[in-house]
Order: C-alpha cells, then structure tokens, then sequence
C-alpha cells in the first residue's frame, strides 16, 4: 500500500440496518458520534443505515 494516501482514522465500525436489526462488523473512516457493543461484547462506532 502507498504511504501518506491513507485517511488516518480508519478504524472498526459497525454498520446496523434499522429496518431489521443486523449488525456487520466492518473497517471505515466514517465519521461517527454513537458507539453500540457487538455480539463479541467490545464497544465499537455505529453506523445506523
């Protein structure tokens, strides 16, 4: 990978479907301000689509 082109806050973050309540564990430099614990037990941003 390119040094220096990457955003420097990507991170793990949830992504939640509303509509049914599904979770998907995944990476991204989404800016969020809510965080939600995962089936894994750990707390993590939150993404609600």
């Amino acid at each position: 990978m390119k040094k220096g082109i990457h955003p420097s806050n990507y991170r793990l973050v949830v992504f939640k479907d509303m509509s049914n309540g599904n979770m998907i564990l995944t990476k991204s430099c989404a800016a969020t301000k809510e965080t939600v614990t995962y089936t894994d037990g750990n707390e993590y941003p939150v993404l609600k689509l």
